[in-house]
């Protein structure tokens, strides 16, 4: 389940002394109302509290508004945080049908070999993507791999790359292929694919093969 969430922030002095500083708001899509990024991922709901995922710097024993589709916002406090991950408790469990209202806004299940990799992808989003569909956080891979937070999170952001067995550390670590994670393409077999292509190309137009030229612009 995950389902796209954003933070609204209180303008200072604009609520009472002991009120909720943020109001974590669900919605339908990946984006705001005002066409901005979602900035909260929910990643599970319970009647007891919600596991989120954040940019925004939370601190254990704040308490956030939740606005849920059913109901008046609920308080929950951050009980727990690891690499931008936050555990919140519901100070009040809610309802069934607060709880099955905000499932609804959740995205469709993908099977592990559906999930989105646009083309292009960089290393460092091919990294992350995994990581999060392996439900590891930056601190978890760093000692998997006997590294620092630090480095795991160059690599996601692409100021530093793992070269050699780091390759081999992250495949096996979250037991994809190789070639997933190698930034090198496998051109062994691009003589054959040439010479067959001229073949092809020169027969359909009646003439030798030592006369077709291919250009590929990279």
């Amino acid at each position: 389940m995950a389902i796209a969430a954003h933070f609204d922030e209180q303008r200072s002095g604009a609520s009472r002394r002991g009120e909720p500083r943020r109001t974590l708001r669900l919605q339908a899509g990946g984006e705001r109302s005002d066409g901005a990024d979602a900035s909260v991922t929910i990643h599970n709901a319970s009647r007891t509290g919600l596991l989120i995922e954040s940019e925004t710097a939370l601190e254990i024993g704040e308490v956030i508004a939740v606005a849920l589709p059913e109901g008046v916002p609920v308080q929950a406090e951050i009980v727990w945080e690891s690499d931008q991950f936050y555990g919140c408790r519901f100070k009040e469990p809610i309802s069934e049908a607060a709880l099955s209202a905000a499932q609804l806004r959740s995205e469709p299940d993908r099977a592990e070999d559906e999930a989105p990799e646009s083309v292009g992808e960089s290393f460092g989003a091919r990294l992350k993507r995994l990581r999060l569909e392996n439900r590891l956080t930056m601190e978890q891979v760093a000692k998997e791999l006997e590294v620092t937070k630090a480095t795991i999170w160059s690599w996601e952001h692409g100021r530093a790359r793992p070269r050699g067995r780091r390759i081999g550390q992250l495949a096996e670590l979250f037991d994809a292929p190789l070639e997933k994670l190698s930034a090198e393409k496998d051109r062994s077999g691009l003589p054959d694919i040439l010479a067959r292509s001229r073949e092809e190309i020169a027969e359909a137009f009646g003439t030798s093969a030592d006369k077709v030229r291919i250009m590929i612009e990279l």
